[in-house]
């Protein structure tokens, strides 16, 4: 705008002729206040013949309290942070430095003009190191999605206005705000009610925890498929058809799947998780420390129930016949299982690290439990799901051989630590 004024009005009300060294000085100040994240604003008087300036104001948005904490958490997290501002490059700078994005001379700033002189190539060889691109326009932020994902970049994009809303379709995930248009929104996949950069760290601590949890419950049932196929087949070279009955399986299905899920469903957002980087899109499902707790809980699982179908510990559990072994044998299966839950929900020895988050999963296990008992140890009842009726000294061997796969399960984590 100062391009325009011809001439300007001094304090005293007279105007004055605005000359190439006042434009030189106005554009110095607009510069300096720039750099201090200010943005100036001239004050023009048209009249029918010249513009005046009649003065000048330079204002500041204020960053909200501890948005540079949120952005360093967001980061150490692994999230690569990128502000694309319409604002000039030095007052971009300006606020990306005191918002902790811009923190080295290796951060790289663009402006539109930088992106429109490159390829995509020279582009996508200096992403990683893009931390601000100021004089934007809407066409830089669809670009800069479609070249991250060009590199394999799970991307989410923020946007208000209409013109945001390409660039929001075309992210894994579109981020919208909750002051934006109808557009926007619409085009979004999450909409932040609150306006807040906070509620990004949230949601990615809850969609972290959604991983963390699908992985607990897939060692949890994965260990008891494995035992269960195992036994399938060592049960041939024993002479025996069925390891358990129809009715046994279902109850196992029962406890495996639907309780199971419910149990895990509400596992606590731990902020710890953001210390742990994101998961590449290709990454394998089962990596190496689910598959060695598979493999722990299914040798336990599969050994004791080995070593009772051999009948092993008859005199022991004081068991007298086939069905009293076949049905000893589920209560040892049950409880090992149950007892394995608490290994996978927690990856250190703490198996009740952080439980009074997710109470209901005391209430689910502990019920799962009650209900066998209850099941094992009342004839009546015994005798409608093919059983017969276990002693509670039985039980209680059952539950004691259970718990062995609880130090087993330490024993590898400690390995694993080491």
């Amino acid at each position: 705008m100062a391009e325009r004024v011809t001439h300007y009005m001094d304090a005293a009300g007279n105007i004055e002729v605005f000359n190439a060294q006042m434009k030189n000085d106005f554009n110095a100040m607009s510069d300096k206040m720039a750099e201090k994240a200010m943005r100036i604003l001239a004050l023009l008087k048209e009249t029918d013949d010249m513009s005046i300036m009649i003065g000048a104001v330079a204002i500041r948005d204020e960053l909200r309290e501890g948005i540079a904490d949120v952005v360093k958490e967001v980061q150490n997290a692994g999230v690569q942070v990128i502000m694309v501002t319409g604002d000039r490059k030095e007052t971009a700078v300006a606020i990306a430095k005191d918002a902790g994005i811009y923190t080295s001379n290796e951060d790289i700033v663009w402006t539109h003009d930088d992106l429109d002189a490159m390829s995509d190539e020279e582009v996508k060889k200096n992403l990683r190191n893009l931390k601000v691109v100021a004089r934007a326009l809407p066409q830089d932020k669809k670009r800069l999605v479609k070249l991250f994902q060009e590199l394999d970049i799970v991307t989410a994009m923020t946007g208000d206005g209409a013109n945001d809303a390409p660039a929001l379709r075309a992210a894994e995930i579109g981020i919208s705000l909750g002051s934006a248009t109808a557009t926007a929104q619409s085009a979004a996949d999450m909409v932040l009610m609150d306006d807040s950069f906070e509620s990004i760290v949230t949601a990615i601590t809850y969609g972290r925890t959604m991983t963390r949890t699908i992985q607990k419950f897939l060692m949890f049932q994965l260990s008891v498929n494995v035992s269960m196929l195992i036994l399938s087949i060592i049960s041939m070279f024993f002479g025996i058809k069925e390891v358990f009955s129809v009715t046994t399986i279902l109850l196992i299905n029962l406890v495996m799947d639907s309780l199971a899920a419910l149990a895990y469903a509400l596992e606590p957002a731990l902020k710890r998780y953001l210390d742990v980087p994101p998961v590449p899109r290709n990454e394998k499902i089962l990596t190496p420390y689910m598959k060695g707790a598979i493999a722990t809980a299914s040798a336990v699982i599969t050994s004791l129930s080995v070593i009772i179908m051999m009948g092993g510990l008859d005199k022991f559990a004081v068991l007298s016949n086939s069905e009293q072994r076949g049905t000893f044998l589920y209560m040892v299966f049950i409880f090992t299982v149950l007892m394995n839950s608490f290994n996978t929900r927690s990856e250190n020895a703490n198996l009740l690290e952080h439980i009074e988050l997710n109470k209901r999963f005391l209430g689910i296990m502990g019920s799962i439990f009650v209900v066998n008992v209850v099941i094992l140890t009342i004839p009546i009842i015994s005798q409608l799901f093919d059983f017969v009726a276990m002693t509670p000294m039985q039980v209680l061997i059952a539950l004691g051989l259970s718990f062995l796969v609880i130090p087993a399960d330490l024993i590898r984590k400690y390995t694993l630590s080491k």
